[in-house]
């Protein structure tokens, strides 16, 4: 056994998943706010410029999340 380890039950592969992705989700969502919260901020008295940075805003999301999936792909080809 390692040394700096806890002697007790090892953690589930799934619970170790679910964590791990928990906690990137979370730092994601929390970063995402304060990134572009002070910007919708600012163009909120303009309804139209708010509604024009929402459709930016959700498409830089869709892209990262396709990128992340992707290189998530990748990583798991590669260590097998």
């Amino acid at each position: 056994m390692r040394e700096g380890q806890p002697t007790g039950s090892p953690v589930p592969r799934w619970l170790r998943f679910v964590l791990a992705s928990d906690r990137a989700g979370s730092a994601w969502y929390i970063g995402t706010g304060f990134f572009f919260a002070p910007i919708l901020a600012l163009v909120s008295p303009w309804p139209a410029v708010t509604a024009v940075l929402w459709a930016v805003i959700e498409r830089w999301v869709q892209e990262y999340l396709e990128a992340t999936t992707r290189l998530d792909e990748l990583n798991a080809a590669a260590s097998v």
